[in-house]
């Protein structure tokens, strides 16, 4: 019986994983949009008839608004990935996990005869929702070492808007075009935007987890340790397929006595 219940989790929380990567590409796609608009104010003010300083500043202005919003939406959609995230994981274990377990960590028995109502109660007694600061946490996690800001900041370091800026009132003072000054800006829009859909995909993974992890902790002792489950799909590496299915503490889900 155990070994189907967690089984029945594992498969569960991988279709609730992909569905993170969904969420991901959602967060990238709306950056995407965001540069794209910003991007072609860029194009208009190269082609202005505005002066030479105006259109610096308004160039840096814009290519600031680039890395501060790629940020900014990067932010929001973490934070809402991992607070679904962990609603989700909460659901799918509520669902899942014999009521009588769970009624075990909730704080009275239920009284409610219908069972999804019964399974509501226990959830809502079992599961609360994840606190601020706890998803403030997790969001500012790293990954080997640095967080997502600090990779945001590495791209940024490669080309300042300060820096580029300067680069545009140059170019105007030697005679360059208003095409040829936006090939010099292209690369650092396009790695920005790069960078952030790396981001949004690699960080939503670890929040996705972390947060899921937080859902399991409410269930107490009943939890006895976590099995390895990939994603057996055409992107999965081999190393991590061989470890799927192994006990890297203890077996999964046991029963708590009281």
């Amino acid at each position: 019986m155990k070994s189907v219940i967690n089984s029945t989790i594992a498969a569960k929380m991988n279709l609730h994983h992909e569905s993170q990567l969904s969420k991901a590409d959602s967060v990238a796609n709306g950056i995407d949009r965001k540069l794209a608009g910003l991007w072609n104010q860029i194009l208009a003010v190269l082609s202005s008839k505005r002066g030479v300083m105006e259109k610096q500043f308004a160039i840096r202005n814009l290519l600031m608004q680039i890395v501060d919003q790629s940020a900014s939406k990067l932010h929001t959609g973490l934070k809402t990935i991992a607070t679904q995230s962990y609603k989700d994981a909460a659901n799918v274990l509520s669902k899942n996990v014999p009521i009588g377990h769970l009624n075990l960590v909730a704080s009275k028995k239920p009284v409610l005869e219908d069972k999804d109502a019964i399974r509501q109660q226990i959830n809502d007694a079992v599961f609360d929702q994840l606190p601020p600061e706890k998803v403030d946490k997790i969001v500012r996690g790293t990954t080997a070492g640095m967080s997502w800001q600090g990779r945001l900041a590495q791209q940024t370091a490669k080309g300042s808007p300060d820096q580029l800026a300067s680069v545009v009132t140059m170019g105007y003072l030697s005679g360059s075009t208003p095409a040829s000054l936006a090939g010099k800006l292209k690369p650092f829009v396009q790695g920005i935007s790069s960078t952030a859909r790396r981001i949004a995909r690699n960080e939503s993974m670890r929040i996705a987890h972390e947060s899921s992890m937080e859902a399991y902790e409410e269930l107490g002792d009943m939890v006895v340790g976590y099995q390895i489950h990939a994603t057996m799909d055409s992107r999965v590496r081999p190393h991590h397929a061989a470890r799927s299915g192994n006990n890297p503490m203890r077996p999964t889900l046991g029963s708590r006595s009281r």
